[in-house]
């Protein structure tokens, strides 16, 4: 019996131990710990429904068979553009006018398409494995003065020609080139183009999520915690025919005396098993920054939404990778926060784009969003298989061959 009840508590024990080391993520937000706990219930059940639905309404015959091809250019497109915090429209738009749609048409659904995979489906999937990368505080400082630009650019001010679009869009392939072939010579790692610390992702979180490990100490080494005494020799004892007995050999209460001297200088270290880890916004990831930095912060993000998204269809993403790893963040996450800040700032001229402009492809946008959401899912797989060197070395060809194109 005793052996059983020492099994089930070994059972028990055990059990404990892994759910303990389990992260438990609290974010502080009633909505957001809402949607980490269904996570798996949105993603896997709940976002197919809709598109199922959506695609019932929007979708007829003719547009399946003539955008068929849509769901592996989303497949693409997310390999590609989840290697750099930038959204998918640096692929799209070039695609859809090779493809012989208007670069217009293009953007609008550049900016649809990055409001469900960044701002959606990003999201989510950051808020599920680290929400600590997460950065809240800056959001007030780049998606907000972001949102405001566009709105102001797409409603105040006429859209670009087309001549001008695809120069613009030349010019920010080059620069995204030259920043992608960076990360290459640095051996395929974006995160340290700003800053040379080399991040464990152990610790951020971006590769495997943070956890409290125990701490270990050395057992002390057996000579040093007097357990073999070389030094220490007692004279023999005497034949079994002596009658003298050896007066130098030591009496039981020495013996015991020793024992007990001995027993109290071995150290003895409490392992503590580890405790859940509460992900919440105020984490060792948050920076102070000056109000003078954030407002530089903010005026960029406006500047950056002013001109990329109402007329190339490029969020901020990049520019809030730069500033947040300027200011001291950690590179995953700035990396993080700016796919996410991308994807937020989306929203506004996706509105626009779709209940004043009525220009939106929805057909298009129904049939890319698969190879979205399983693009996602299969890109660190094949970045792991292929080698992200290599990848980013594919992407930096595909830049550099649309701003070619686009240039003549």
């Amino acid at each position: 019996m005793a052996r059983m009840l020492g099994g089930s508590d070994s059972e028990e024990r055990r059990h404990n131990s892994r759910s303990s080391a389990r992260p438990k993520i609290e974010t502080g937000n009633e909505i957001a710990d809402y949607l980490v706990e269904n996570f798996d219930s949105l993603i896997n059940f709940a976002i197919p429904v809709v598109w199922c639905l959506l695609f019932v309404l929007i979708m007829d015959r003719e547009g399946f068979f003539n955008f068929w091809y849509m769901p592996f250019l989303g497949l693409f497109a997310a390999v590609l553009c989840n290697t750099v915090p930038i959204g998918g429209g640096v692929v799209y738009v070039p695609a859809l006018s090779m493809l012989g749609v208007d670069i217009h048409l293009g953007v609008s659904f550049s900016v649809a398409v990055m409001t469900i995979g960044n701002g959606g489906l990003g999201f989510l999937r950051w808020l599920h494995k680290d929400a600590t990368l997460i950065r809240w505080e800056s959001f007030r400082y780049t998606v907000l003065p972001s949102s405001i630009g566009t709105f102001i650019a797409m409603v105040f001010f006429p859209p670009l020609d087309v001549a001008t679009v695809r120069t613009l869009f030349a010019y920010f392939c080059l620069l995204l080139a030259c920043l992608v072939l960076a990360a290459v010579y640095r051996g395929g790692k974006i995160e340290q183009l700003i800053s040379n610390d080399i991040t464990d992702s152990s610790a951020t979180g971006c590769c495997g999520s943070s956890t409290n490990e125990p701490t270990y100490r050395d057992a002390p080494d057996e000579e040093e915690s007097g357990l073999l005494d070389t030094e220490k020799t007692y004279p023999a004892r005497g034949n079994s025919g002596d009658n003298i007995v050896n007066s130098t050999e030591p009496s039981m209460q020495e013996n015991i005396a020793e024992i007990v001297q001995l027993a109290d200088s071995i150290p003895i270290t409490f392992v503590t098993p580890p405790q859940p880890v509460l992900y919440s916004r105020e984490d060792s990831h948050r920076v102070s920054v000056s109000d003078l930095h954030w407002y530089l912060i903010a005026f960029v993000s406006f500047l950056a939404g002013a001109f990329l998204v109402p007329n190339i269809g490029i969020g901020p993403a990049l520019t809030t990778f730069i500033a947040l790893q300027l200011v001291g963040y950690n590179a995953k996450a700035a990396i993080v926060t700016g796919i996410i800040t991308g994807g937020w700032v989306s929203i506004v001229p996706f509105l626009l784009h779709w209940l004043w402009l009525n220009d939106v492809p929805f057909q298009l946008w129904i049939m890319v969003l698969p190879g979205v959401f399983y693009g996602a899912k299969f890109a660190p797989l094949v970045h792991d298989h292929v080698g992200l060197p290599k990848v980013l070395s594919l992407f930096a060809l595909f830049l550099l061959g649309t701003a070619y194109l686009f240039f003549h």
